[in-house]
């Protein structure tokens, strides 16, 4: 019975679904930026390996 009434579960659920609503608000705003900087990333590695 205790078992039944124990609400932590519930709280931990919220929390996550709050965060990954968070991480994908920040993906969205900064989209272009984080593909920027892929990008430049990888031209760099390009450009070290000669090809």
């Amino acid at each position: 019975m205790k078992f039944m009434n124990d609400r932590r579960g519930e709280i931990n659920i919220v929390s996550m679904v709050l965060i990954i609503i968070v991480v994908i608000a920040l993906v969205a705003i900064f989209q272009e930026e984080m593909t920027d900087i892929v990008t430049t990333m990888f031209d760099k590695i390009r450009s070290s390996m000669g090809i």
